[in-house]
């Protein structure tokens, strides 16, 4: 939402897939020592499309609200971080204390316009002043497995000297090879990249669902985050392929932005599947889970290396035809 207010497409947020998994790190639960790999939204933003974000942790709630405020009042949307657990329509609501980003588009008297396009929780909307404020401010957000104090954030954009709304083709097949590449990179340095990291956590999911070894309350909450964090990554990624399939003139590609959207949907129904069962019956839940993320490996691989074979081949006709 605050791309689209500078007129240009948020997919380039979606250029980057892979995974990083540490077991020689990780806590008694395996999905501690998962992280999809990407840039982040800054770096793919001053890539890109040469756009400053500007992130600010405000020493007091009026503080970050009088930013807020002065931002909607010159017209420039804002993105805020919110506690889930003060937000009915995120599904975490009076649940679980998590850090959520919303955007900010337009106040009024007592209410404010927010756009809020997370992967399982979507709004576009108005919601009281006073709920958002209290969302921004919760002492859920000062600790947690986030790892910082999650409190009084606002996060705006504008565009720097290099600001161009285009898309560079050499740029975009570059970055497609980069990630082909990085799906099947060796082990290194006790990690696990790619395909590899997906059969590592399955694997310790398995084991660890034979294990009387109990699930805390900030794995579960991590593992929340992270499974959300990937299926709205992979819903990124689909736009990415499909703008680029556009952009190259390569249509296979549009079949590959399919499938990682299809992956999307089943990195949210595990990351349900974790919400809904996992208090209940956690090593039950980790054993479904093993089985599942190592159907999703193979899957995404699959894809992953048609992206890699098409854009060979579409290099290969474009110098016969040169």
């Amino acid at each position: 939402m605050l791309l689209t207010q500078l007129g240009v497409g948020a997919s380039v947020l979606g250029s980057d897939w892979g995974y990083e998994y540490r077991p020689d790190r990780r806590s008694a639960w395996p999905l501690d020592a998962l992280e999809h790999w990407r840039r982040t939204d800054a770096e793919h933003l001053r890539h890109w499309y040469g756009i400053r974000e500007h992130a600010t942790r405000h020493p007091s709630a009026q503080a970050a609200w009088q930013r807020v405020s002065e931002l909607l009042a010159a017209g420039t949307f804002v993105a805020v971080t919110a506690d889930a657990y003060e937000l009915p329509h995120t599904g975490l609501g009076e649940t679980m204390h998590f850090p959520h980003r919303i955007v900010l588009t337009a106040v009024g008297d007592d209410a404010v316009e927010v756009a809020d396009v997370y992967r399982g929780s979507p709004l576009i909307g108005a919601l009281p002043i006073a709920a958002v404020r209290r969302a921004m401010s919760s002492p859920g957000l000062a600790d947690g497995p986030w790892g910082y104090d999650a409190r009084h954030w606002t996060i705006h954009i504008e565009p720097g000297s290099g600001f161009t709304g285009d898309l560079a083709p050499d740029g975009v097949r570059e970055r497609l090879l980069e990630n082909a590449t990085c799906f099947e990179l060796e082990p290194a340095a006790g990690a696990l990249f790619g395909v590899a990291a997906l059969r590592g956590l399955a694997a310790d999911l398995a084991a660890w669902s034979e294990r009387p070894d109990p699930l805390g309350e900030g794995g579960l909450v991590h593992g929340l985050g992270i499974l959300g964090s990937i299926a709205s990554q992979r819903d990124l990624n689909a736009s990415f392929v499909r703008h680029s399939s556009a952009l190259l003139g390569e249509p296979g590609l549009a079949g590959c932005a399919d499938e990682l959207a299809a992956r999307s949907s089943e990195w949210m129904t595990l990351r349900n599947l974790l919400y809904f069962r996992a208090r209940k019956d956690p090593h039950a839940t980790a054993s479904r889970l093993a089985s599942r993320v190592a159907r999703v490996a193979a899957a995404e691989l699959e894809t992953s290396n048609a992206v890699g074979a098409l854009l060979a081949n579409h290099a290969s006709s474009a110098d016969r035809n040169s």
